[in-house]
């Protein structure tokens, strides 16, 4: 941690104004990765983004603490974000480690929640049940302590006011228990995990029930497509540490993007399968992740893909989430998406049918405003867009929050990445809101559907609570 010590002392010398912000980014002398940060014991909030290495272009993170939180609520919520964050980045002042091999710009962390952009009077949750009260619409964190694991170097960047650096004490002290958390034994980590104490479900003729009106407003052709969600309550033995779940997604789920954002008090994690978007300069690619086969011990998934590829309601199914991905990102100014061949995702519970996107804009565009045009895709709504989400809210007896909404990333050149928050768990203290959906078209069977969604709960299930 010498480097980052020297830019410390080297900053504060500088006199700078005490509300002046600056990004301080310096090497870090270890073999670990960047979940090695998941072991500190700092009372900090936590973040964590680890995209697989083989999609997107984001960086494994993890954060702790929060140097400066924009959030905001309502319909103009993502403007407000839009120009907080560009006054924020105006100020920003950055400082690196001449050993720095690569120097990642400092980014905005965060999620909207799922009814951004939607009609606003569809979504009104009652304040006294909803357990998503402490996200916002549109929340973003400049992390105060991020960890960035890049192809050549381990990187530490933190970012202060200029009245820490008066007395730098309590930035050494963290430093110090960050440098302990990065040299602990692997085998340290985790603990026994939590036991379930009980599992408040939505019973299975009541999800299909859902799905029985879904398929009534398909039938009278309102809509082509609708995905109802179903939410599981755990109640555990103990307070939950999102740090030891993490672990877990790592360990599990190295294939999807491990993800959590803690809100006062309550954290938002999962591993999930779906990219949204990422835009690096004029280049920007997606895919299309619909169709779902659960697998099974001792399941042939060779056997289980050729029937996934050769079913026709799930093909049907994928096609209009291709087709209404390339719709959008056409009208965002991408010049002839390129649509790969369809092929398989193999995941630990699931196989999806997934098809990547890729394209080139026209005219620079942010990716907040990607995002806005191509949330909520038709794999977690439906469509048309609009009317599947009035059948949603009708036939839906909670609120999603931040579920199968965008969590992810941008910097001050409108370059991020963005994912689609599945395979998910909101946790407060001994309690855990997990979710599921499934794709409901012409065709669909409701007890499918619910054997569906179980398969996919399943992956949340087995690392919070050991169920398998």
């Amino acid at each position: 941690m010498q480097p980052m010590r020297e830019q410390l002392t080297s900053a504060s010398e500088e006199g700078l104004s005490s509300d002046s912000l600056l990004c301080v980014t310096a090497p870090v002398d270890s073999d670990c990765g960047s979940a090695a940060l998941l072991r500190t014991r700092l009372p900090l909030s936590l973040l964590r983004f680890a995209p697989p290495a083989e999609r997107g272009t984001g960086l494994p993170v993890c954060g702790l603490g929060e140097a400066v939180r924009l959030a905001f609520d309502g319909p103009d919520a993502l403007t407000a974000v839009r120009h907080a964050a560009d006054a924020l980045f105006a100020r920003l002042r950055y400082k690196s480690h001449p050993t720095c091999l690569l120097l990642p710009a400092p980014r905005l962390y965060g999620c909207l929640r799922f009814e951004l952009g939607l009609p606003s009077e569809l979504f009104q949750p009652d304040a006294a049940s909803d357990p998503w009260q402490s996200f916002a619409t549109a929340s973003f964190v400049l992390p105060r302590w991020l960890l960035i694991e890049t192809p050549s170097q381990l990187l530490l960047q933190l970012a202060i006011f200029g009245h820490e650096l008066i007395q730098p004490d309590t930035l050494f002290h963290e430093l110090d228990a960050i440098e302990a958390a990065l040299v602990q034994s692997v085998s340290d980590v985790p603990p026994s995990p939590a036991k379930l104490l009980s599992c408040e479900e939505l019973p299975q003729p009541v999800y299909c029930a859902m799905i029985e009106q879904a398929l009534a407003e398909i039938a009278a052709q309102r809509v082509q497509k609708v995905v109802p969600a179903r939410r599981s309550q755990l109640r555990l033995d103990r307070h939950l540490q999102p740090q030891q779940i993490l672990c877990a997604l790592d360990d599990s789920y190295p294939q999807c993007n491990r993800f959590a954002l803690t809100r006062d008090g309550s954290t938002f994690l999962g591993a999930t399968p779906e990219l949204l978007i990422c835009r690096s300069g004029q280049t920007v690619w997606t895919e299309a992740l619909a169709g779902t086969r659960a697998r099974t011990a001792g399941s042939d998934d060779k056997l289980l893909g050729q029937a996934l590829l050769q079913d026709d309601k799930e093909r049907r199914e994928h096609d209009h989430v291709i087709a209404a991905i390339v719709d959008s990102l056409i009208r965002c100014g991408v010049s002839l998406p390129l649509v790969n061949a369809t092929g398989l995702r193999l995941l630990r519970n699931v196989i999806h049918l997934c098809t990547p996107i890729v394209g080139q804009l026209e005219a620079p565009q942010h990716v907040l405003d990607l995002v806005a045009a191509l949330h909520p895709t038709p794999a977690v709504c439906g469509l048309p867009r609009d009317t599947a989400a009035r059948c949603l809210a009708q036939i839906e007896p909670v609120s999603r929050g931040v579920y199968a909404a965008p969590i992810g990333y941008f910097d001050a050149d409108g370059n991020g990445e963005f994912w689609v928050a599945l395979r998910s768990a909101l946790i407060r203290a001994d309690q855990a809101w997990l979710y599921a959906g499934a794709g409901v078209v012409a065709g669909s069977n409701p007890a499918a559907e619910y054997a569906e969604t179980e398969a996919k709960l399943r992956a949340m299930k087995s690392v919070i609570g050991g169920i398998q």
